[in-house]
């Protein structure tokens, strides 16, 4: 038994036969390696891979610069109290020269001697003082920020 379409088709008389058609279309030159839309797909394709590994290089040698500030800053940092510890040690000893030297202890070069020791240990303080603001501005430069304490640990 068969369904009855005459009322949607009308009658079979008209309608003997069935036709079908399919239709394919490929680009067969996609094939051949020298197809320039397939080359420039590929070449996209090879950019877009070299800048995203760039990228990824670029990532790594910003973390391993601002990794490196932050160590010379924390250096820095340290490197100033250690320095001025010594100030204050050769400032005692410059006074105890001196007591030594007015009570005939000890010789004036002796004396000289310690306050040479003062003055280059606060050059060298000096010095660390510079040390800690170059590393601060490397890294404030190298992490884009302007407020040092958005990148401290302790956020002192």
């Amino acid at each position: 038994m068969t369904p009855d379409f005459s009322q949607i088709s009308g009658n079979d008389s008209w309608q003997t036969t069935w036709q079908v058609r399919v239709a394919a279309t490929y680009r067969w030159g996609s094939l051949i390696p020298a197809d320039p839309v397939r080359a420039a797909e590929r070449a996209d394709e090879q950019r877009i891979r070299g800048a995203a590994e760039e990228l990824s290089k670029l990532r790594r040698l910003v973390a391993i610069s601002i990794r490196a500030d932050y160590s010379r800053f924390v250096t820095a940092a340290l490197t100033i109290k250690s320095r001025r510890e010594n100030v204050a040690t050769a400032e005692e000893g410059l006074r105890i020269a001196r007591e030594s030297y007015r009570a005939g202890v000890i010789k004036n070069s002796e004396l000289l001697s310690a306050e040479v020791a003062l003055t280059n240990s606060r050059t060298a303080y000096i010095n660390a003082i510079h040390s800690y603001y170059v590393s601060r501005a490397g890294l404030k430069k190298d992490a884009g920020v302007d407020d040092i304490r958005s990148i401290m640990e302790d956020g002192k």
